[in-house]
């Protein structure tokens, strides 16, 4: 596994789902959360075709959102956002990827 951090955007965004939420929080929720093709990736977040290089996708385990790691730089990659869905984009992932 890859050295990881947590971005000071990804912790703020995070906790608007989570409240109080720590670095920490985040991490082991990434490690719970299920790794997703670029191209899943943007068909969730209504961007199909976008070119995203350099990055890996998770979605949180509830489908509340999305964990987004830069791979631009050296190791530790950082968790550079978490994209929150809202609720009818949590009813699409779910369907989306379920199915």
């Amino acid at each position: 596994m890859h050295q990881i951090y947590v971005t000071g955007h990804a912790l703020e965004r995070y906790r608007e789902h989570f409240p109080g939420a720590s670095s920490d929080d985040v991490l082991d929720s990434l490690s719970a959360a299920r790794r997703i093709e670029t191209d899943e990736a943007m068909i969730i977040i209504a961007k199909p075709g976008k070119e995203r290089n350099r990055a890996i996708f998770f979605v949180e385990k509830e489908y509340n959102g999305m964990f987004i790691i830069s791979t631009d730089e050296e190791e530790p990659w950082p968790v550079a956002s978490y994209l929150r869905f809202s609720d009818t984009r949590q009813k699409f992932a779910r369907k989306f990827l379920e199915e």
